[in-house]
């Protein structure tokens, strides 16, 4: 394959990543002898196609070529490791675990490699939940705060389980996971009534007072402070039809 061919290749690569085609993308990928290239983004890239298709050793030999021309390189590391993770291969993934830390001692994504890393060891649930716990400290993803309400109801804290669905529905609103969190949730008590109409996919009705805010047109607003001498020389106004958020989420942010 010359250079030409293999641009138009890539060009197809990338078209059909886009469009979320990665069977196809993966096929066109199969005719390319990857040794030959040297761009460590195309190759990463390549690598994540066949990660998404669950060809885990393909995965691996390209993105180790990608580490051959970019040694170093955080992300490859990172990437290797969840290969090595979903491979069994435990030895190697400790030690691009600790190659990882070595490189980004501050980046927390090394709490969330380590915590796939004892899931392929079954280490205890307690001491995963002790690295879920340091992670939120330093980050807070709704996908790692499920996993950690979760954890809590596997080992029957039902309080703590509680508490952090709670905290996830608060903060991110909606979604895959929050709606994970109200089923969660709702296998040790009531959804609260926001979080109930949330959930059945409706909204807490806005008050006549809210209403009348939203209909009303611009109009001059004046200090009334009889410290401020005349009223009339400080106008001061209003636009029009300003938009005010739901009323169930203004005491979602009240409350929090």
């Amino acid at each position: 394959m010359d250079k030409y061919e293999y641009q138009v290749c890539a060009d197809q690569i990338k078209h059909l990543i886009d469009e979320r085609r990665f069977a196809e993308a993966m096929n066109i990928a199969d005719t390319i002898d990857w040794r030959k290239v040297r761009s460590v983004s195309m190759l990463c890239t390549v690598s994540e196609v066949y990660k998404i298709n669950k060809k885990y050793e393909e995965a691996r030999d390209i993105l180790l070529l990608a580490y051959d021309r970019h040694p170093g390189g955080r992300s490859i590391v990172y990437a290797l490791c969840e290969l090595a993770i979903k491979l069994n291969d435990v030895l190697q993934a400790k030690g691009l675990y600790e190659e990882f830390v070595s490189l980004a001692p501050e980046d927390t994504s090394k709490y969330i490699l380590l915590y796939k890393l004892y899931e392929a060891l079954d280490v205890s649930v307690e001491e995963r939940i002790e690295v879920l716990e340091e992670f939120k400290k330093r980050d807070y993803r709704e996908r790692w705060a499920y996993e950690l309400a979760y954890l809590y109801h596997k080992i029957g804290q039902e309080t703590r389980c509680v508490q952090e669905c709670d905290e996830l529905i608060l903060w991110f609103g909606d979604g895959k996971y929050v709606k994970k969190a109200m089923d969660l949730k709702m296998q040790h008590t009531r959804l609260s009534r926001e979080q109930q109409l949330k959930y059945e996919g409706r909204q807490e009705p806005l008050t006549d007072q809210f209403m009348n805010m939203q209909n009303t047109p611009v109009q001059q607003i004046y200090d009334t402070d009889p410290q401020a001498g005349n009223p009339q020389e400080i106008p001061i106004q209003r636009p029009v039809n300003r938009q005010y958020p739901p009323y169930g989420q203004m005491q979602q942010v009240s409350s929090g």
